[in-house]
C-alpha cells in the first residue's frame, strides 16, 4: 500500500500535468474563438460583396454611355456593400473602400461587375503569440448578358383612353435597359403592322429615339396579332445575336381578329387575279383585302371627309384602305367586287371574290389548331382552304398567333423568350391564349413545350389601364433577372 509521501507525489504530478494541459486547452479554445470570429466576418464580407456585385450588374442600365453605366455600377455596388457590411461589424476596424471593376466582353455579349473588399478583424487570443489583427478578403462577381428586346404593341381602337397609359408604361419600360449594350425596338399592329423602330443600341439617343416613336402612337383599328409578333421575330433575326438574351414583349387588349395571308380568288370573280392568290390583310369585318403596312393611316379615319390620298381613299362619306399592291405598284385587287362596290355590306361582296381562308398566313403560321375552324375543301386554284366567315377569320388569327409563338420559341439558335401582357376584360379564352403564347408555367401546353426545350415566359394581366405601369415594370424586372 502506497505511503503518504508517494500519494502526495502523485498528486503533485497530476497538478503539474493539469497546469501544463490547461495552457494547451486555453490556447485551443482561444484559437477556436478567434477562428469562429474570422469565419463569421468572412461570411458576412462574402455576402456583402456578392450583394454589391449583383446590384451593380443590375444598375448597368443607368446612363446613356458605357462610362456612365460603369460609374453607376461602381457607386451602386459600394452602396450595397456598405449596407450589408456596416462599419465596425464584429469589432472590425475601418477598411478601404471596396474596389469595383466593370469589364465588357463584346464577343460573348455580356459585362461583368467584380467587387473586391477587405476588413481587419481583431484577434483576442492569438495576439498573445501573434498578430493583433487578421485581414479578411472577399471577392464577388456578377455577369449581365446583353439583352435584345422587341416590343410588339397592340394599337387598336379598343384601347380607348388606355392608349395614353400604354404609351407612358412602355416609355418607362425602355428606360430599364442599357443604352450602348442592350438593343430595344418597337413593332405596332392593328389591321396593319409595321416595324416602327428597328432594334438598336442607341434607342435612347438616336434621332428619333424610341420614346419619341412610342409617344406618337395613335390607337385605332383591328387586331393583327400574328402579323405583329412575326414582324418582331423578324427583327430579332435581323440582329441575329446568339448568346444574348432575346426577348419579345407582346401586348394586347383583345383577341386576334385579322389575318395577313395569300388569299385564293374564285375563278368566277371579276378580279383580274381570278383563279390566283392575292396577298393582303382581312379583318373579321371581311371588307376586303388591304395593305399589310398601310402607314400612317392604318385604319379608317375618324373624319370621312379627310381625303389624304396614298393609303387612304375616300368616296362620298366612306373612307377605306386601298387594296394590296404588287412590287410594281399596281393594285392586286383590280376589278374585285369588294373594291369597286361602295356599299355598307362589303362582307357580302368579298365572298364573290375571296373563296376561302388559307391553311397558313404569309409567315407560315398555321390557321388551324386550338380554335375550331370550318372543314377543308379545295379552292379553284387547287389549294385547300376553309370558308370565309367572321368566326373563321377570328379563330384563324388566334391559331396563327399561337403557331407563331411556337415557331419563335423553337428557334434553338436565338432561344427567344416571350412575355405577354393582356389588358382589360378578356374573352373567355384570352388568358389561356396569352399564357400559351408566352409559354407561361400555368399554360396547359407548358409541360410539352418545356420538354422540347422552349424557354418559359410570363403572362401578366392588367385589369385596367392604371395597372399597365405595374405590368410593364414586372416584365422588366423579370427580363433583367434572366439577364443576370
Amino acid at each position: 500500500m502506497a505511503n503518504r509521501r508517494e500519494i502526495r507525489g502523485r498528486r503533485g504530478f497530476v497538478l503539474l500535468l493539469f497546469a501544463m494541459s490547461s495552457v494547451s486547452i486555453l490556447g485551443i479554445v482561444g484559437l477556436t474563438i478567434d477562428l469562429t470570429m474570422l469565419y463569421l466576418i468572412k461570411a458576412k464580407l462574402s455576402s456583402a460583396v456578392d450583394a454589391g456585385a449583383l446590384a451593380g450588374a443590375r444598375s448597368l442600365a443607368r446612363g446613356v454611355s458605357l462610362s456612365a453605366q460603369a460609374a453607376s455600377a461602381s457607386a451602386t455596388s459600394k452602396a450595397y456593400f456598405r449596407a450589408n457590411f456596416p462599419s465596425g461589424y464584429l469589432l472590425t476596424s475601418s477598411s478601404p473602400d471596396p474596389s469595383v471593376a466593370v469589364e465588357e466582353f463584346v464577343a460573348q455579349r455580356y459585362r461583368t461587375v467584380t467587387l473586391t473588399a477587405q476588413a481587419d478583424a481583431p484577434t483576442f487570443f492569438m495576439r498573445i503569440v501573434g498578430p493583433t489583427y487578421a485581414t479578411v478578403r472577399a471577392m464577388g462577381r456578377a455577369a449581365r448578358r446583353d439583352t435584345n428586346v422587341i416590343l410588339v404593341m397592340d394599337r387598336t381602337g379598343s384601347l380607348g383612353s388606355a392608349c395614353g397609359q400604354l404609351r407612358a408604361a412602355a416609355n418607362s419600360f425602355v428606360d430599364k435597359f442599357a443604352q450602348g449594350s442592350d438593343k430595344v425596338g418597337l413593332v405596332t399592329y392593328a389591321r396593319a403592322s409595321s416595324i416602327d423602330y428597328p432594334m438598336t443600341d442607341t434607342f435612347l439617343t438616336g434621332s428619333p429615339n424610341i420614346k419619341t416613336i412610342i409617344s406618337s402612337i395613335q390607337c385605332e383599328g383591328w387586331t393583327g396579332a400574328a402579323q405583329g409578333i412575326s414582324l418582331g421575330y423578324q427583327d430579332l433575326q435581323r440582329i441575329n445575336e446568339e448568346g444574348a438574351l432575346n426577348v419579345i414583349l407582346f401586348f394586347t387588349d383583345g383577341i386576334p381578329n385579322t389575318l395577313h395571308a395569300n388569299w385564293p380568288i374564285r375563278n368566277s370573280s371579276t378580279c383580274e387575279k381570278k383563279g390566283q392568290t392575292v396577298p393582303g390583310v382581312m379583318a373579321e369585318d371581311r371588307r376586303g383585302l388591304f395593305t399589310p403596312d398601310a402607314i400612317p393611316y392604318p385604319d379608317y379615319p375618324r373624319d370621312p371627309s379627310n381625303s389624304t390620298g396614298g393609303d387612304v381613299q375616300c368616296s362620298g362619306t366612306r373612307c377605306y384602305l386601298t387594296p394590296a399592291y404588287d412590287s410594281g405598284g399596281e393594285p392586286l385587287a383590280l376589278g374585285c367586287r369588294f373594291r369597286t362596290v361602295n356599299s355598307p355590306n362589303w362582307s357580302d361582296h368579298v365572298q364573290y371574290d375571296v373563296q376561302g381562308v388559307p391553311l397558313t398566313d404569309v409567315y407560315g403560321n398555321s390557321t388551324r389548331g386550338w380554335r375550331s375552324m370550318p372543314s377543308l375543301f379545295n379552292c379553284d386554284n387547287g389549294q385547300q382552304c376553309m370558308s370565309v366567315t367572321t368566326t373563321s377569320v377570328r379563330n384563324g388569327g388566334a391559331n396563327a398567333l399561337l403557331s407563331a409563338g411556337d415557331r419563335i420559341r423553337s428557334d434553338t439558335y436565338l432561344d427567344p423568350t416571350i412575355f405577354a401582357i393582356g389588358l382589360g376584360t378578356p374573352a373567355s379564352y384570352s388568358h389561356e391564349l396569352l399564357r400559351r403564347v408566352a409559354n407561361d408555367p400555368l399554360a396547359a401546353t407548358y409541360a410539352s413545350n418545356s420538354a422540347s426545350g422552349q424557354a418559359a415566359g410570363l403572362y401578366v394581366f392588367a385589369p385596367t389601364g392604371a395597372d399597365l405601369a405595374a405590368a410593364f415594370a414586372r416584365v422588366a424586372s423579370e427580363v433583367l433577372r434572366l439577364a443576370l
